[in-house]
């Protein structure tokens, strides 16, 4: 007998029941703290584990839209506007893109765009906002890729530019202009 409960699982399940029915919050706490009982994993957690699963199909040609639909997964998961979540939208966006996927591909790349721009990274930023531009010219979305390149060249003012960098942009901006 184990605390006058019982023995075996009869008694296990008593003592459970019975922590559990101790911790659960009077009706008033229930509506001030509701009660989260999740046994689920973290976000991170199944992130990371998408990603990997991701990486490990990267490797066959014909499952990159699978990798793609990984990554694109895992960065729903993050939190919005991390250096993690535009990571994994970039790559979404090229593996959807070398897949065949160009329209996926392009929302994938702007969604980069926006979440490095809010994470600071303006690099990552006008990288990705420059190729899902060229993919909308390419898609005849002109409007879009008019904005995408007009985000892009917004940035190409940033202090946080070096020269070179801007140079490199500037000149993607011009010829993304000219399509």
């Amino acid at each position: 007998m184990l605390f006058g409960i019982g023995n075996g699982a009869t008694g296990l399940k008593a003592m459970v029941l019975g922590t559990v029915l101790l911790a659960a919050p009077t009706s008033v706490e229930a509506q001030i703290y509701p009660l989260m009982l999740s046994v689920e994993e973290p976000t991170d957690t199944r992130a990371l584990q998408m990603e990997a699963e991701a990486i490990r199909l990267e490797t066959e040609r014909d499952r990159w839209d699978d990798a793609a639909d990984l990554y694109r997964q895992a960065a729903r998961l993050r939190d919005a506007g991390t250096l993690e979540t535009a990571r994994n939208y970039v790559k979404a966006g090229r593996l959807a893109y070398y897949a065949g996927e160009h329209r996926t591909a392009m929302f994938d790349l702007r969604n980069a765009g926006e979440n490095a721009v809010a994470a600071g990274d303006v690099v990552t930023a006008a990288r990705a906002y420059l190729d899902a531009a060229w993919i909308a010219v390419d898609l005849e979305e002109g409007e879009l890729a008019r904005d995408l390149t007009l985000r892009a060249s917004r940035l190409t003012a940033s202090p946080l530019l070096s020269q070179e960098d801007r140079e490199y942009f500037q000149a993607r901006v011009g010829s993304t202009a000219g399509l």
